[in-house]
């Protein structure tokens, strides 16, 4: 049997992603060839991929020929089978229409969950638009169970939903190497008897970094102490909390991939405040490194990760006080190290290999064979 000729279709490339990637090397099943839509969208990744592979690169015009080459390749018949990463984007769309007009079977995933208010006009215009598209792939990939509800209620039939579970690195994650966490913290100047909240994010409106400094206002107990990492426009909000409670809130800024590890191993409970979240992958990472979690309903990860009472805490979204009264519970070292052994026991099985592994044989299945 021939190999099968397979389109890989990313928006960006990311750290997690590549990682992804390398369980897909040609075999006697498949030859994959991987494009990506842009790059640095979400933010700046700055990982080094051939320039090829990318489609928006370069002036519009440029972007353009791109993309309408890759149509042209889809249905010249390139390509036999394609895995697509979403639609949201017009050169996604424009691929995903390609594979329709050349009768090539194709599988999307996807990490969106349903509006909460889906009597909008844009959610109206979805409403009548989604049930036709969604008709086109031959299978659809969610990250987890609220993005099952996502199809499901757009009209996808239960056989050709294939949850993917969106997922980090945390291979990568358990074999990174860090200093001791009391080392650290004593580096750090943070009492060992501190319990340390991590919140690891951009700081936009929509994250609920307001939300959280507010909680923290309501939170009067010693040593409790709040992290902030990450950047973004509220930055100069952050500096002035900071700057009016220095021994309640630590600022440290956007951290490489190894400083996420240590102050994640460094840390008690991760806070989670987002007013809006597809998915949240930094649980995924907090989880493997034994953190307790505060994640607001919002957060699209919760339904499957985060259990109240065994792993950590869901609350109401922009409810400060609601956001504080869970943080009090964490400050019970017994009920936070309990929490955070079941989040590694949770998180065990949601490996970047299950999640290739599902893709390839989901690839398998709408190819009609069975993998080798």
């Amino acid at each position: 049997m021939q190999a099968r000729r397979c389109l890989l279709l990313h928006v960006e490339p990311t750290t997690y992603l590549l990682h992804l990637l390398e369980h897909f090397s040609p075999d006697e099943n498949f030859v994959y060839q991987v494009q990506y839509v842009t790059q640095n969208k979400s933010q700046k990744w700055d990982l080094k991929v051939e320039t090829e592979r990318v489609v928006c690169t370069g002036s519009w015009l440029r972007s353009s020929i791109r993309a309408l080459g890759l149509a042209l390749r889809i249905l010249e018949g390139n390509y036999d089978v394609a895995h697509l990463a979403g639609w949201g984007h017009p050169v996604s769309l424009l691929a995903f229409a390609a594979l329709k007009l050349r009768r090539i079977p194709f599988s999307v995933d996807s990490d969106t969950q349903l509006a909460r208010n889906r009597h909008t006009v844009k959610e109206s215009l979805k409403s009548m638009l989604y049930p036709m598209l969604l008709r086109w792939p031959a299978a659809v990939l969610p990250g987890g169970t609220r993005q099952a509800n996502f199809f499901r209620a757009y009209g996808v039939p239960e056989e050709r939903i294939h949850i993917a579970h969106m997922t980090a690195d945390i291979e990568r994650i358990e074999a990174t190497e860090t200093t001791p966490r009391d080392e650290f913290r004593r580096a750090q100047n943070i009492d060992p008897s501190t319990t340390v909240f991590l919140y690891m994010g951009r700081l936009e409106p929509y994250k609920g970094t307001e939300v959280l400094l507010a909680a923290m206002d309501e939170i009067e107990a010693p040593r409790v102490l709040l992290v902030i990492a990450g950047d973004g426009s509220l930055r100069p909000m952050v500096d002035s909390y900071v700057a009016a409670h220095p021994e309640k809130v630590k600022y440290v800024g956007g951290q490489p991939f190894t400083g996420v590890v240590q102050w994640m191993r460094a840390s008690d409970a991760l806070v989670v405040p987002s007013l809006s979240e597809q998915w949240g992958l930094v649980i995924n990472e907090a989880m493997s490194c034994g953190l307790a979690i505060i994640a607001t309903d919002r957060v699209g990860a919760v339904d499957d990760l985060v259990h109240s009472g065994r792993n950590g805490q869901v609350v109401a979204a922009d409810d400060p006080t609601a956001l504080a009264s869970a943080m009090q519970t964490m400050l019970d070292p017994n009920l936070r190290r309990s929490m955070g052994a079941e989040s590694r026991r949770l998180i065990a099985p949601w490996t970047v290999v299950r999640t290739a592994t599902c893709i390839k044989n989901t690839l398998a299945s709408i190819s009609g064979f069975q993998l080798l």
